[in-house]
């Protein structure tokens, strides 16, 4: 009886932990991100330097991106943009779509060499880019792109 009762007991803890596990990462899911991260980005003679803004909910968000971006001539242009992007899951896996990317007048960066070092949802409308966000622990959070880190925001 006593052995009926222990793992009932235990039964139970691991459904309670279980079903606790899953209103966690629900709530992850559905709550909103602001993060302001500063990056830097290397792909061979490429380099991006700057802050990136992730203003993020569950259905859309925007991203204002601010830096300088030395290609591979060593000549320095300016990026400053904002996106505008949707938010949605394929699957279990979350995707970005751009909506609109708004250029300001100083932004100068050929999209052309920036390709390869950011990701395309920041670069090009209507692209589908699958950076994810993982919580870290309470104030931290990895903003991944296919698996890989991409930045880390820390609270």
């Amino acid at each position: 009886m006593k052995k009926i009762i222990a793992a009932m007991s235990f039964a139970y803890i691991i459904i309670a932990s279980t079903l606790l596990v899953m209103i966690y990462n629900k709530n992850q899911k559905t709550s909103n991100f602001t993060c302001a991260t500063d990056i830097v980005l290397t792909n061979k003679d490429r380099v991006f330097s700057g802050l990136i803004d992730f203003n993020v909910s569950p259905t859309s968000g925007l991203v204002n991106i601010n830096g300088y971006f030395t290609a591979p001539d060593k000549k320095e242009y300016m990026v400053n943009r904002s996106i505008i992007f949707q938010a949605s899951l394929q699957g279990n896996a979350p995707v970005w779509m751009s909506k609109e990317i708004s250029l300001a007048v100083a932004d100068t960066a050929p999209i052309e060499q920036l390709r390869g070092l950011v990701p395309l949802v920041f670069l090009e409308p209507s692209r589908i880019g699958n950076v994810e966000i993982k919580r870290l622990n309470k104030s931290a959070y990895l903003l991944t792109k296919e698996n890989l880190p991409y930045a880390y925001c820390k609270f």
